[in-house]
C-alpha cells in the first residue's frame, strides 16, 4: 500500500508535470522535477520494498514458499528495480532537462485588456469618467 501511495504521490504528479511542460508551461514541471520528484523518489521508493523483505523475513519466516511468498518476492524485487531506474532517470536527466528549460524563450505577455493612459488629474469630467470606466 505505501509503494501505491509513494507512485501516486510522486509518479502520477510527474505525469501531469510533464503534460504542463508540453503545453509549453515550465515553471511547475521545473520546480517539481528538481525538488519533489527527485528527491521524493530517492528518498521513499525504497520503503516499500523493505517492507516486503521484512515481510518475507518475519511473518513468512524467510521461506518464499509459504502464501504469499511469490507475491512478496514480485513486490520486493519489481519496487527496488523502479527505485533504481526512477532514482537513475533523476540523476542523470533532470539537469539536462531544466537546462533546456532554461534556454527557452519568455513568452511574451499576451493582455487582451485595453491599455489604459496614465491620468494627470487636470483633464475635464468626460476624461475622468473615461479613467474609471478603464
Amino acid at each position: 500500500m505505501f509503494s501505491f501511495i509513494t507512485y501516486l504521490l510522486f509518479s502520477v504528479v510527474e505525469l501531469i508535470a510533464w503534460i504542463f511542460y508540453l503545453a509549453g508551461e515550465y515553471d511547475f514541471p521545473k520546480f517539481y522535477f528538481v525538488y519533489v520528484g527527485y528527491w521524493g523518489t530517492l528518498t521513499t521508493y525504497w520503503i516499500g520494498p523493505l517492507f516486503a523483505i521484512i515481510h518475507l523475513a518475519e511473518t513468512l519466516l524467510g521461506d518464499p514458499a509459504n502464501f504469499p511468498g511469490s507475491w512478496t518476492l514480485f513486490l520486493m524485487i519489481t519496487g527496488l528495480g523502479l527505485w533504481i531506474v526512477h532514482g537513475l532517470l533523476h540523476i542523470f536527466f533532470v539537469d539536462a532537462f531544466v537546462e533546456y528549460i532554461e534556454s527557452q524563450p519568455v513568452k511574451p505577455c499576451v493582455c487582451d485588456l485595453p491599455e489604459v493612459r496614465k491620468f494627470s488629474g487636470t483633464k475635464d469630467d468626460d476624461s475622468k469618467m473615461q479613467f474609471e470606466d478603464a
